[in-house]
């Protein structure tokens, strides 16, 4: 189940990556936003976005919470990918 999900996890990252190609390189960057089914995979398993990191991208994971940071109940959870030349260039 676990392989399946991380499967799922690095499809969708990939497709959605493909399709937003051309937000890689603006502050916003590439926004994907994350089914609450994810959250402890990507928490136990760093590797799948390391695995990104390694290959040219800048990932960040963000959250919002009710009662403000890391408080509350979890609202919003997503990851942003930009290309790494962008990120160090904004610096």
């Amino acid at each position: 189940m676990i392989k399946k999900l991380k499967e799922e996890i690095v499809s969708e990252i990939n497709t959605t990556l493909r399709e937003n190609m051309n937000l890689s390189r603006t502050n916003k960057g590439i926004r994907l936003d994350i089914p609450h089914e994810w959250n402890d995979l990507l928490l136990k398993d760093g590797s799948i976005l390391r695995e990104y990191e390694k290959i040219g991208w800048k990932v960040r994971w963000f959250q919002t919470h009710s009662e403000g940071p890391a408080r509350g109940k979890l609202l919003n959870n997503w990851l942003n990918f930009w290309s790494a030349d962008f990120a160090k260039q904004v610096r």
